[in-house]
């Protein structure tokens, strides 16, 4: 007689499982699909399949952990609605043959995590969710509160401002550089 295994109940996005700060959550894979994974890379690339979770954000930064599951493990953030994500990171490989990512959440927004495997690698994991609560912002986060900076009037540079992109928050202006909006503080001359 042949077994056949059936999928989680969270093998798709609608089923995701919630997790919260602290949790630890144990399953297989083994018998998951890639029945509506995310397409394309983000922060790693395709593998085998699957399975859902979800995280409500709160502002806090979390690490989802793979770290010490029983076989190589991929595992991928993303935000929006089941089918139309939007990359958030992603990871393979962190911890041995294991993922782990951070991600600082915002406040309202739904995370949804997704563990698989590498190539067509399947088996136990357990996704570890720990959260730390952000430094405060700087006093420059905003472009109205920028730090200004002195302007040296010889080659001796000895008028130096430091800085920290620590605790910074999104700006509102519009930006075309590189890098995230979170992390972003300002200064003026």
């Amino acid at each position: 007689m042949t077994q056949t295994l059936c999928p989680a109940t969270n093998n798709l996005c609608a089923g995701a499982i919630p997790v919260t700060c602290g949790s630890t959550q144990t399953q297989t894979t083994v018998g998951a699909t890639t029945a509506g994974a995310p397409i394309g890379t983000c922060g790693t690339t395709a593998g085998s399949g699957g399975l859902w979770y979800s995280y409500m954000g709160n502002g806090d930064i979390v690490t989802f952990s793979l770290c010490g599951s029983a076989f190589d493990t991929k595992i991928q953030v993303v935000t929006g609605n089941c089918g139309a994500f939007t990359c958030v990171t992603g990871n393979d490989d962190s911890c041995g043959l294991q993922s782990e990512v951070q991600v600082t959440t915002a406040v309202g927004t739904l995370y949804y995590i997704y563990v698989y495997g590498f190539g067509t690698a399947q088996g136990v994991f357990t996704l570890n969710t720990t959260c730390i609560t952000p430094p405060p912002p700087p006093s420059n986060d905003n472009c109205t509160t920028a730090t200004t900076v002195p302007v040296n009037t010889d080659g001796t540079c000895a008028q130096i401002v430091s800085g920290t992109v620590a605790g910074g928050t999104p700006s509102t202006q519009a930006n075309a550089c590189v890098g995230t909006a979170d992390d972003d503080v300002w200064f003026s001359f």
